[in-house]
């Protein structure tokens, strides 16, 4: 009888009510990583934004300033022989390669890009 006893004390405690753990803590957002990054005072921090988040970001063809203050001041400038456009390069550390931006001067605004 006790060993039957057991097995019904076992049974109902094992099928209670599952424990509450409490609200499930908050995921923390990438924008506000980056923010947080784009402000720390190593400029590599700058592109812990990954490809896709670039691609996103220059495709709604922001202005030139709007560029600045996302990737910070260019590595280099080029401006095409019909000054036409300018292209903004810029060097990535991690990868060891240059990505450019090209602006549109007539509108200031980015018309491509080439990103690794």
């Amino acid at each position: 009888m006790r060993i039957v006893l057991i097995i019904c004390f076992a049974l109902l405690s094992a099928c209670g009510p599952p424990l509450d753990t409490g609200p499930e803590p908050p995921v923390p957002d990438p924008a506000d990583a980056w923010q947080e990054a784009k402000q720390a005072e190593d400029p590599y921090q700058r592109w812990m934004m990954n490809e896709y988040d670039i691609w996103k970001f220059l495709k709604d063809r922001p202005e030139e300033q709007v560029v600045r203050d996302t990737f910070g001041q260019p590595d280099s400038v080029f401006v095409d022989f019909n000054r036409t456009y300018r292209i903004l390069y810029y060097y990535i550390p991690k990868i060891n390669d240059y990505n450019s931006i090209e602006i549109d001067l007539e509108t200031g605004r980015a018309t491509g890009f080439e990103w690794d």
